[in-house]
């Protein structure tokens, strides 16, 4: 999983350090912490069981927390954290053929990842940056707009 966050995030210009929050220190989001579990928070879980919601919208199997989402997280003085989800359970329903689950799971890492350091440019939801990463998560790799962006932010 590591190794394909590593890839998406190289070949973007970017290098991924995983358990070092002084490495962002000066950067202009600063780090970020994602969460590998089965489950997502209850709120998301329940829409997922949802058909109406689920066939609506898809299923959620990451999730990036903004500070406006009643399912943020912070820490105990009150301060949102900047972290992210990814199920293990969800994800590993959908992973595409040619693809292995390890990978998959490094896919939509990064996938949530992008949301956090590319909000500014491109809002929050799926709705404002729907070529996240590409169409859909397989595969995916920065555009050139969003590794620029990237650039930019983590100077």
């Amino acid at each position: 999983m590591k190794k394909e966050m590593q890839a998406i995030f190289e070949a973007a210009g970017q290098k991924l350090v995983f358990n070092d929050p002084g490495a962002a220190v000066g950067t202009y989001n600063g780090t970020y912490s994602l969460t590998i579990s089965a489950r997502l928070p209850d709120v998301l879980e329940q829409l997922n069981a949802d058909p109406t919601y689920s066939g609506l919208v898809g299923i959620t199997m990451g999730k990036t927390f903004m500070s406006d989402a009643s399912y943020a997280f912070s820490d105990e003085k009150g301060h949102m954290i900047n972290r992210g989800i990814v199920s293990t359970y969800w994800t590993g329903k959908y992973v595409p053929e040619g693809t292995t689950f390890s990978a998959y799971l490094g896919q939509m890492g990064a996938h949530e990842a992008g949301h956090w350091f590319l909000k500014q440019l491109f809002g929050t939801g799926h709705a404002r940056d729907k070529s996240l990463m590409g169409e859909g998560v397989p595969g995916s790799r920065f555009s050139k707009k969003q590794a620029a962006a990237l650039s930019k932010l983590c100077k």
